[in-house]
């Protein structure tokens, strides 16, 4: 949906934002995979990359995990970004928006491979 989406609109930039949310699931009667988030409510802890209004890649982690589990959110944005070179052009400029949480040297280098 995504690779489909750039051909029709065929933009100039792409803008991609990762974020992570918190969700609460404190009150669920059944709440299987959850762990203790921000202030200790039980619940998940989702990575998300977003392009505009579309979720193009997510990560749906338990509420104590990091906010990039096993550079999960690193392989995602290198996956995005292959897929982007692969199907719509070279040339085209990506810019990636995190937290400070995610700013690290390997998110750079993924995306001027």
């Amino acid at each position: 949906m995504f690779l489909w989406r750039l051909k029709i609109e065929q933009p100039k930039i792409i803008v991609l934002v990762g974020d992570s949310v918190v969700l609460d699931n404190d009150d669920a009667h059944k709440r299987e995979g959850v762990g203790p988030a921000y202030k200790n409510k039980k619940g998940y802890h989702p990575l998300h990359i977003t392009w505009g209004p579309h979720v193009v890649d997510a990560i749906f982690c338990n509420g104590s995990r990091h906010s990039n589990p096993d550079n999960g959110f690193i392989k995602a944005i290198g996956r995005q970004v292959n897929w982007i070179r692969r199907s719509c052009a070279n040339d085209i400029p990506i810019v990636v928006v995190t937290e400070s949480v995610f700013s690290c040297p390997s998110i750079r280098h993924k995306c001027l491979v």
